[in-house]
Order: C-alpha cells, then sequence, then structure tokens
C-alpha cells in the first residue's frame, strides 16, 4: 500500500480516534498503524514508566490522567506535567527518539484507558507518514512548551502567586478543589509544610476555606485580582 495514497473509510478506523482527529483524518500509513495500536488499562495509583526504564512504546492517553513527575534523591516530588484524554507524552516521545531511558515517572491519577503504539510503529509513522510525523511533533512542542513555562514560573514567580494560579486553574464550577496539601506541593515543586503555611495565609485573607482534602475558594474575585495584578496567567496542567 502506498503511504498517502488511499484513505480508510472511516467505518473501519478505530473508535478512540475520535479523541485523535488530526490521526482520524489521516494518510493510509497512519491508519494502519492506529489500527495495531493496543489497548492499555490501569487502575488508580499504578506506575506506567519508572525513570530509568527502558520506553517501549507511544502511550495516548483516552480516559482518565497520568501524572509525569520527577523525584530527587531525598524524596522531593515535582509534578512537570499531565496527561488527559486526548494527549500523548513528551518524555516518551524524547526517549523513543533519543534511544535512552524514560527520564521521569509516570503514574495514573485515576482509572487509565489509553492505546500504545509500538516503537516499531512508532518508527515506521515517522519514517513513513507525515500525519503522523506532524502529530507527534506538534504533541511534542505543545508540551514541551508547558515543561518550559513550569521551570520559569519556578525559577521566577513567588510561590504565593503560583499557588493562587493552581487554584483558580484546577477548581470546579463551585470553586471546590479536592486536592491534599502533598498534591499541591507536588505540583508547584514545593513542601508540604510550606504549602500548609501558604493557603492558611490565603485563608486569613477570606479567600479560601479549608478542610480535610479539599479547598475552596470563597472570594474568587480577590484571589483573582492577586494572580492578575501580578501579570501572571491561569494555566492548567
Amino acid at each position: 500500500m502506498s503511504h498517502g495514497a488511499i484513505k480508510l473509510d472511516d467505518n473501519t478506523l478505530p473508535q478512540w480516534l475520535d479523541l485523535f482527529p488530526e490521526l482520524k483524518q489521516a494518510d493510509s500509513v497512519c491508519n494502519d498503524i492506529c489500527s495495531n495500536a493496543t489497548e492499555l488499562v490501569f487502575d488508580a495509583g499504578q506506575w506506567i514508566f519508572r525513570e530509568g526504564d527502558e520506553c517501549p512504546a507511544y502511550i495516548l492517553c483516552l480516559e482518565g490522567k497520568i501524572r509525569i513527575q520527577k523525584v530527587s534523591t531525598e524524596g522531593r516530588e515535582i509534578m512537570l506535567y499531565r496527561i488527559k484524554p486526548g494527549q500523548g507524552c513528551v518524555l516518551t516521545t524524547a526517549s523513543l527518539l533519543s534511544g535512552t531511558p524514560y527520564m521521569a515517572e509516570s503514574i495514573t491519577e485515576t482509572k487509565l484507558r489509553a492505546m500504545s503504539i509500538s516503537k516499531e510503529d512508532f518508527f515506521k509513522g515517522l519514517a513513513m507518514s507525515p500525519d503522523f510525523r506532524d502529530f507527534i511533533f506538534t504533541a511534542y512542542g505543545s508540551q514541551l512548551a508547558s515543561v518550559m513555562q513550569l521551570v520559569k514560573d519556578i525559577a521566577f514567580d513567588p510561590l504565593d502567586i503560583r499557588l493562587a494560579r493552581r487554584l483558580l486553574a484546577d477548581a470546579d464550577d463551585e470553586g471546590i478543589l479536592n486536592v491534599t496539601h502533598q498534591d499541591l506541593a507536588t505540583s508547584l515543586g514545593s513542601v508540604r509544610e510550606v504549602i500548609t503555611r501558604e493557603l492558611k495565609k490565603l485563608k486569613q485573607k477570606g479567600w479560601i476555606d479549608l478542610d480535610r482534602g479539599k479547598v475552596q475558594i470563597t472570594n474568587h474575585t480577590e484571589i483573582s485580582r492577586f494572580a492578575i495584578e501580578n501579570n501572571l496567567p491561569v494555566i492548567s496542567i
């Protein structure tokens, strides 16, 4: 089959491609690769890769969330980014392209369904499918930009501002986050004790309420102004 010459009828394509329209509308080589993908199912709290593991496949998230994090020798954690439905993984791409072990840890935050594209099919797609190649490198560039934003935030932005941004970004429509202080510390590259202290300051201002495993924004206007006046956009990861 000559790549790019024949399009498979949409009815023959896997249903999971609805989450990845760039792949669903792709050339025939890409369609074949996606049809060969293997479904994976994980419970919450399971490891997909540990730092130093060989990377045998490219993972695409269908349902649930994956947290990508680094852990120091002292056990301090920092979340680099999350993979959500309709996304792949920049570090998986980097490991496959460079032939090096996985450079972080990936762990499921919820029950997860994902598709696994084998290493062989991954490289076949890069070599023979312009559509697959465009998808991979567009996703790579987008997630790399998010990681670079994280580096900038940690290096230059005060923790209280970054905490306010995280609360605004992750709260539901009622201003509630079901999250622990440790979870917030991991996502912000801090430690639990410091996050607890900063949360208490926000509570004293009357901007949030605290409960076990939960934070509720009570003054969205003021906490938003706090972030905006410091010229920091609200970004969800």
